[in-house]
């Protein structure tokens, strides 16, 4: 197993063909920040070799026709795997992202054992007063960049600010005691 960097941290965001167990992904962003800054961005389609619903395409904008024409998870995992495997893997609602992802990855040979951060969950701790905790939300309350919501690229890059925004505010909680 490959040793994490505490300061390195994988912000994920996945589009998939739904939420529930059998989903295929069909987006993949990932933004790294290092040292509280974004150092690196990745995205790619996937194609999952099955029609999307009309609720996905209107949720997301993919279409069929776009991801016809990606890679299959089998020819993006290995990448996708070195760029996260030493960092902690963070999301919006990362349960859904980590789990889905992690079997994906197994299934071509890859082990993915990183801690897991949630920003929804220090959401909750640091602003415990908002009403929601969607990213749409949060980035409406905090002035978040999220230009194009429901893709993988945006809503990772928009989780990558809010990490920031809650790591200061947890640094400022550190000083006050």
């Amino acid at each position: 197993m490959m040793q994490v960097n505490s300061q390195k941290y994988a912000v994920v965001d996945l589009e998939a063909t739904g939420a529930h167990a059998m989903a295929e992904i069909i987006q993949v962003g990932i933004v790294i920040i290092e040292n509280n800054k974004i150092v690196k961005t990745y995205q790619t389609d996937v194609n999952p070799h099955e029609p999307l619903t009309e609720h996905i395409i209107n949720l997301t904008g993919i279409t069929d026709e776009q991801l016809a024409k990606a890679p299959d998870f089998s020819q993006v995992a290995q990448k996708i795997y070195n760029m996260i495997s030493d960092c902690v893997f963070v999301a919006h609602n990362v349960k859904f992202d980590a789990n889905l992802l992690a079997e994906k990855l197994f299934l071509e040979g890859y082990e993915l054992r990183t801690p897991l951060v949630d920003t929804v969950e220090l959401s909750q701790v640091f602003y415990p007063t908002l009403e929601k905790y969607t990213l749409g939300h949060l980035a409406d309350v905090l002035q978040l960049d999220l230009t194009d919501a429901h893709t993988a690229i945006s809503d990772a890059y928009a989780t990558a600010q809010l990490l920031l925004k809650l790591k200061e505010k947890w640094q400022a909680c550190q000083k006050s005691f």
